[in-house]
């Protein structure tokens, strides 16, 4: 009989971790490169691109990642809770509040002003302007937050893989040891 290596409770954690780390690297990587870029181009060019990247942004690739998140999160929770350390149980339940928190900060601050600033069809010089000015700032804010809420939720996950696989190798040698 041929089984896994993995428990059921180690791959629900390594899959929530995987999803998180996926967002945490997506939020990271535009707050680090497209948002220092955009930052450099002139008002036209910043509503036309930003519009353009909302448009393509939703597609099922990023929802299944940036949705499929929280619920990974939360069978990760169901199949260790009752196995799981208390300082597991805390991480696990860390990277959730976490994640939501995420998906608070785009729900009720970055899709708002992104729809916004889709309503702007007339891009010119001046509308651009007025339309980086109101954007541009608070976008910029609450990408932030929502990249440091996303990777801490990963971060608490990592941390629960580790420790969690640090408890299974204890429990898998002291238990080759009773087998001698």
């Amino acid at each position: 009989m041929t089984t896994t290596p993995f428990k059921p409770q180690q791959l629900t954690l390594l899959a929530a971790s995987t999803l998180a780390g996926l967002s945490a690297g997506f939020f990271y990587t535009y707050e680090v490169s497209v948002t220092l870029a955009l930052a450099e181009v002139d008002d036209v060019t910043y509503v036309k691109t930003f519009q353009a990247i909302n448009e393509t942004i939703r597609n099922p690739a990023f929802g299944t990642i940036f949705f499929g998140t929280i619920p990974a999160i939360a069978i990760a929770i169901a199949t260790n809770w009752t196995t799981a350390t208390k300082t597991v149980r805390v991480l696990l339940v860390s990277a959730a509040a976490l994640y939501l928190t995420t998906l608070f900060i785009t729900g009720t601050g970055n899709v708002p002003l992104n729809d916004e600033l889709a309503e702007v069809v007339d891009v010119s010089t001046a509308t651009a302007t007025t339309a980086r000015d109101v954007f541009e700032d608070d976008w910029n804010a609450l990408n932030l937050r929502r990249t440091i809420s996303c990777v801490a939720s990963f971060v608490c996950l990592v941390c629960a893989v580790l420790l969690r696989s640090a408890r299974a190798n204890t429990d898998n040698h002291y238990q080759m040891g009773q087998n001698r």
